[in-house]
């Protein structure tokens, strides 16, 4: 599913991944991380998380969910492309972990 297809998914209430992914990877971000992970998405390029982790979980990749999230991006960013900046990942809070990668879209949506 496109980038953009996944975006108005979840801007009409819908989630994109429930049909890819178990509920392992669907897991809710709570209290001050929450809150950690929304200040640091003000400093983000939103549109790139967003094609990068919607073409992560849109692959199938099976990952450890217990993972930190910036590093699954990094590996598999340096995977993808060749000569690839991932620097703009380590803005991702470390208890921020891939069984959060569907709610991290999600929230990226709404702000």
């Amino acid at each position: 599913m496109s980038w953009h297809r996944s975006l108005r998914f979840v801007l009409n209430g819908d989630n994109p991944f429930e049909t890819i992914r178990d509920n392992n990877f669907m897991e809710n971000i709570q209290g001050e991380l929450l809150h950690q992970l929304e200040r640091e998405l003000a400093n983000m390029n939103i549109p790139r998380l967003q094609m990068e982790l919607n073409s992560l979980l849109m692959s199938g990749k099976e990952m450890t969910s217990d993972w930190r999230l910036k590093d699954v991006l990094e590996a598999y960013l340096e995977g993808k492309y060749d000569d690839v900046d991932v620097s703009w990942c380590e803005h991702l809070p470390d208890d921020v972990l891939y069984k959060h990668s569907v709610h991290v879209f999600k929230i990226s949506v709404q702000l």
